[in-house]
């Protein structure tokens, strides 16, 4: 994911902050997250497009 940006991160479901990059979970309510690998936003794991750029 050569172009993914380095941005803050919250889980799209409790808010709760997501201390490493690429975690695949979060840690506080245990819901799957991904990354959108064009801008690297947090998406929830069901989203088949990225709510800030639309990257499918």
């Amino acid at each position: 994911m050569s172009g993914v940006k380095n941005k803050d991160c919250k889980c799209p479901f409790c808010e709760g902050e997501l201390e490493e990059q690429f975690v695949p979970f979060c840690k506080t309510c245990n819901i799957p997250v991904k990354r959108c690998s064009k801008c690297g936003a947090v998406i929830p794991s069901e989203a088949n497009n990225c709510p800030e750029c639309g990257q499918s």
